[in-house]
């Protein structure tokens, strides 16, 4: 039943907060309605981020870990593993670094972006990303705030890095990736050599509690703050998915292994702990892109033939609309998952016909402040669900809250999603009042996302409370009950693979304008850009 007793599992302590008046005022006239998870406990263990994801290794050491699609460069666990602790030797020898200093991976997907994030971690190091289309004046601001001492990134980007470097204290240093020797006279480390010469160093104990990676989200509202998560959150989420009735892959075994295929950002919460740790962590193959275009796609398909694809909405539309895209390129596929914005009904139907067969095809829901997942599909996933972004996690607690009286609100009525869990963030760094508008003082993480749960306990994203419309100075129409409106084509060209065309007509057409965007500039927008793990919810552009 959904709304059970949460069950007694491994303790965890909300962040304790100063809360602000106007939050606690309108708690005190709450009738607070606590929804519990119906998927019982899960152990979460109290160890490291990379104790965790390693420790079941030897299992599956000699298969292949994690490959990039376009270049072929692959490595097998037991040598990701050798590499990466390798890296966490020479960060803490010639590199200089010490446990707590932060350190930022200014990479695309690439297998040596897992190495050098690996190897940082395990050295006790804080890890923050930058999405590689920033600018140095971007990149700039975030290294400044998050303390950065040293920066991994390849040669094709170190132009901007050496821009960004000058402007923060001390003497930062460039480790670059594709570089084969160091260049000391630049204060550029190579990261093959620092991996060829590395000596072996007692790496540090690990406090589970300690921070381990710092992204970058708008949060609520603003301007990207740093989100502080803890090994003990992202494990926790882990722990989360891996219930036994959540869990949707195959066993890894010595003759057989899931093949995922992602393109999403490894340096956004949703690829970095939902897709790149979960893989690791149980043995599956992981195939990276560094760059979306439908040929490369298209390509990878057919070469490595993925069990399990995870996806957009954008790229779930690519998959059903695009003519080159065929039921055999997908016959491999049995799971596909969704996430980053909602993916419509008939966007998940039109995608199944394309497969022509049966296959499972969910979306849950997430954001970076909660490492990332709150709501995810069981592995028995009803048919009558499609649409939903799932249940509430293990271990996990959610209120639905009325817009204008803060009421906690019963089912099928829309209200800012509210959840407090083991994976809740710690806070964001250097940012109180931010903190305070978004954990108050019992734990309780105000997403500003808009949904609602059905008798079920099965939860549907509405929309932003951001993008709400008023109507008459008090009425909340959605936007996404506006865009539901606007007729839409797809269009295909040589040059820019689908392009959307969204009409806005009068009662009898009298005049139309249109916009539009491409799918690979919107994926860009939903995936690239932006820092949170569902928010990016569409856009209209005008």
């Amino acid at each position: 039943m959904f709304l059970a007793v949460l069950p007694t599992c491994t303790r965890y302590t909300p962040l304790r907060v100063v809360t602000p008046i106007y939050r606690t005022a309108r708690r005190l006239t709450n009738n607070v309605k606590i929804l519990k998870s119906p998927f019982g406990g899960v152990t979460i263990p109290d160890v490291s981020l990379t104790e965790y994801v390693w420790k079941d290794m030897q299992r599956w050491e000699n298969q292949s870990a994690v490959t990039c699609s376009v270049t072929g460069e692959s490595y097998t666990f037991k040598t990701l593993q050798s590499m990466s602790r390798s890296v966490s030797c020479a960060l803490l020898g010639p590199v200089g670094l010490k446990p707590g200093d932060t350190i930022a991976m200014h990479l695309p997907n690439t297998p040596k972006f897992v190495v050098a994030m690996y190897g940082a971690i395990e050295a006790g190091l804080v890890v923050t990303f930058s999405n590689p289309l920033y600018t140095a004046a971007e990149i700039t601001r975030q290294y400044l705030d998050g303390g950065v001492r040293c920066c991994v990134t390849q040669t094709s980007l170190l132009p901007v890095i050496q821009d960004v470097l000058p402007a923060l204290p001390g003497k930062p240093m460039a480790i670059v990736v594709d570089l084969e020797t160091h260049d000391i006279a630049s204060g550029l480390f190579s990261l093959p050599q620092l991996v060829r010469e590395a000596e072996s160093t007692r790496l540090p104990s690990i406090d589970p509690g300690a921070v381990a990676i710092l992204p970058y989200s708008s949060g609520t509202t603003g301007v990207p703050k740093g989100v502080k998560l803890s090994h003990k959150n992202l494990v926790s989420n882990l722990a989360q998915i891996f219930h036994p009735e959540i869990e949707f892959h195959e066993p890894t075994t010595d003759t057989r292994q899931e093949r995922v295929l992602s393109v999403l950002p490894l340096f956004h919460i949703y690829g970095f702990n939902t897709i790149l740790n979960q893989t690791v962590s149980k043995g599956i193959h992981l195939i990276t892109m560094n760059k979306f275009t439908p040929e490369h796609y298209i390509t990878a398909l057919k070469q490595y033939k993925p069990t399990i694809l995870f996806v957009v909405p954008s790229l779930l539309l690519f998959l059903a609309s695009h003519p080159d895209v065929t039921q055999e390129h997908l016959s491999t596929v049995t799971n596909v998952m969704s996430g980053a914005a909602p993916a419509p009904k008939n966007l998940i139907e039109k995608f199944k016909a394309k497969v022509g067969r049966d296959l499972r095809v969910v979306q849950g829901y997430g954001m970076t402040e909660s490492a990332p997942v709150t709501l995810i599909p069981r592995h028995k996933f009803p048919d009558s669900k499609v649409g939903s972004v799932g249940q509430i996690t293990p271990v996990t607690e959610a209120r639905v809250q009325d817009l204008t009286t803060r009421e906690d609100l019963g089912p099928h009525q829309p209200g800012e999603l509210l959840f407090r869990g083991p994976q809740v963030m710690l806070g964001y760094l250097n940012n109180e009042e931010a903190t305070r508008q978004t954990l108050d003082k019992d734990g309780w993480l105000y997403t500003g996302d808009v949904g609602y749960y059905d008798e079920e306990g099965y939860f549907y994203i509405v929309d932003r409370t951001k993008e709400l419309i008023k109507v008459k100075g008090n009425q909340n129409l959605f936007s996404k009950q506006v865009k539901t409106q606007l007729k839409v084509i797809s269009v295909f060209s040589p040059e820019v693979s689908t392009t959307q065309h969204q009409y806005v007509t009068r009662r009898k057409c009298h005049t139309a304008m249109s916009r539009h965007f491409t799918s690979e500039r919107r994926s860009e927008s939903m995936s690239a850009r932006s820092g949170t793990g569902h928010r990016s919810m569409g856009y209209l552009q005008t």
